[in-house]
Order: structure tokens, then sequence, then C-alpha cells
């Protein structure tokens, strides 16, 4: 293999972020590529700090990179930008690993913007971005991202959006992001918030409390869903998503909603709200929100919900279902029938 594919196969490693390809090939590329080519080649440069992040060596990297690249990180040589942006990532998680402040990434950002480095300023939009979200910064920030960082960048924006409630844009972004064991449990709980229950994620077994939260909220049981959420608390807290959860006990309540909307075609606020073990006030705002969604169909007046339209089409519906089944029925009995049968005539058998 010459030169230039060693360069082709580390080109591959850094752009894809394969770490697997790059463990199995460690030892050829050390040997072949680090070993033979000058000090101040920029991919001897990127492979040394790989190997430091990948034993774990924060302070090294940190110190590594300090003293042997600071200089190319403001982005002046844009023929270096694909390598530039990986040792950009390496060097923001060393710190963030070893609690050191990353406010240099702001004014990295704008050199590497000045001189249009668009690798290196879509790795740092999304450095950033984590490092206001891990400090409950929620602030969006629109770069033009490239393709390799299109679907980490999503995520973060994903999150924004469902902290600030817009969760039609937080699912669309969380559907286009990086697909992940976080990305996933994210998609669960955007969907819950839009009391849709068509959870389109596999099972996994460690997701499994965010499932357990889907089975909870369709029961609409209040008192169940405040215990899991208190057995469960120190668990959310650590994934950040307490407050999140929390608002889902809006949703059980829209939830036990829907289910007296499918029983009554009209009843009083009062009477509902006696059934519901809720304040009148509360349950006029959350019903005429659940009606304003789509949630359930119907009208409000004079502190009364009427349901007319749902009682019309649950028994247009009925009829047809009964339509259906009395066809089921006749074409079942027309199958079942057999041809009638003849006398035999014993003089026309041969002996």
């Amino acid at each position: 293999m010459n030169c230039e594919d060693l360069e082709n196969l580390l080109y591959k490693i850094c752009s894809k972020q394969d770490y697997d390809l790059f463990n199995r090939k460690f030892s050829y590329i050390y040997k072949n590529i680090v070993n033979s080519m000058p000090d101040e080649h920029i991919i001897d440069k990127t492979i040394n700090a790989m190997v430091l992040f990948k034993h774990k060596k924060f302070e090294m990297v940190i110190s590594f990179i300090e003293i042997e690249i600071k200089e190319l990180l403001w982005g002046r040589n844009c023929s270096y930008d694909i390598f530039i942006a990986k040792i950009l990532r390496l060097y923001y998680l060393a710190r963030k690993y070893s609690g050191l402040n990353n406010d240099i990434f702001f004014n990295l950002l704008v050199s590497n913007k000045e001189f249009n480095n668009k690798e290196s300023v879509s790795v740092i939009t999304n450095c950033l971005l984590d490092y206001m979200l891990c400090n409950d910064v929620y602030f969006k920030m629109e770069n033009e991202i490239s393709q390799s960082e299109l679907g980490i960048y999503n995520f973060y924006n994903g999150i924004i959006e469902l902290v600030e409630g817009n969760y039609n844009k937080a699912y669309d972004f969380f559907r286009t992001a990086k697909m992940s064991r976080e990305t996933k449990k994210y998609i669960i709980l955007t969907k819950l918030l839009q009391s849709n229950f068509q959870i389109d994620v596999e099972y996994d077994k460690r997701l499994e409390k965010y499932f357990k939260l889907v089975k909870i909220i369709k029961q609409a049981d209040m008192n169940k869903f405040l215990n899991f959420v208190n057995e469960n608390k120190e668990f959310f807290m650590l994934e950040k998503l307490f407050f999140i959860v929390m608002r889902l006990s809006h949703n059980v309540i829209q939830e036990k909603i829907r289910c007296a909307s499918l029983i009554y075609s009209k009843i009083s606020f009062t009477d509902l709200s006696f059934k519901l073990d809720m304040y009148v006030d509360d349950l006029e705002y959350i019903l005429k929100k659940s009606i304003k969604n789509g949630l359930i169909t119907g009208y409000v007046k004079n502190q009364t919900y009427y349901n007319n339209e749902q009682t019309k089409s649950i028994k247009k519906q009925n009829k047809l279902q009964f339509a259906d089944l009395l066809n089921i029925n006749n074409k079942i009995k027309g199958e079942l029938k057999y041809p009638k049968n003849e006398v035999p005539c014993y003089g026309n058998v041969r002996k």
C-alpha cells in the first residue's frame, strides 16, 4: 500500500469517525504512517491525539493539542479543515471530561467562520450546543452544517425545541438525528407529550422505564403515574429529564378526559370535574386545549361539554360495522350451502 492509499484510509477514518476501523488498523497505521511522516504533518498530529484520547489520557490530549496544534485550531490553513475538525472535537471532549471551561470555542467559531472552514464550524457548533445544554442554557445556533455533523446538530436542536415546548419541531429534529439510545428516549417522550401513542421505536431493555411510561399514561391513572415518577426520581434526575417527565402529568389528565368523552355525549364541568377529581378551572383549560389539539371531538358551551359529533360518529361507525357483519354472515351461509343430494337410481347401476 502506497502513501496515497494510507492517507485515503486515514481520511476515511477521520471523515466518518469510524473508530472501529481505527482500532482494527491501529498498529498498521502507527507503524506505516506515524513513524514514517515528519512531526509537523497534520495526519500525524490527528492520529496522536486520537491515540491519547482512546486511552482516556485527557490531560495529555489537552497538553498535546495546545503545544503542537493550537495555532492550527483557528482555521487559517483551510486545507487542513477535515482534520482540524476532528482535533477540535477531541479537544472539546477532553476539556469537558477534565471539568475545564470551554468558552474558547466561541472565539474559535468566529475565526473558523471567517476562513469558511465548513467542517470545523459544524463541529464547533455542535460542541457549543452540547456545552450550553450541559449548563442548562437552551440557545439555538443556526449555522451551515456539514452532512457528517447534521445528525448530531439535529439531536441538540431537538432537545432545545423539546424544552421550549415545541414538540412537533422537536420530533422532526429527533427523527432526522443520529439514532442512538439517547435519541430514542427523546423520541418516546416527545411522542407522549404530543399525546401520540404510536411510538415508532424498537423495544430496547435499556429504555424499559420510558416504555413503562407509555403504558402508565395510556391507563390514565394519575396516582400510578406519580408513584412511578417518584420511585424513579433519581434515575430521571441523572438523565436530566425529571421535569420533562413531570410535564406528562398533563397528558395523563388529557387521557382521562378523552376516556370520559367516549362515554358522555353531554356533561357539565361540575360533574366531570367531580368524576375526574379535578378543579373546574383546570378541567376547563385542559378540555379546551384537548379539543383544539384534536385529541377529543365536541365543543364547550355554558360550562358544559357536548360530544354530539362523536356520538354521531360512533353510531355511524356501529351501523357500518353491523352492515359488514351482516354481509359476512350472508356470505358464510352462501358458501356453506351444499348441492342437493339426488335420489340414487339403482336401476342404472351396473352389476
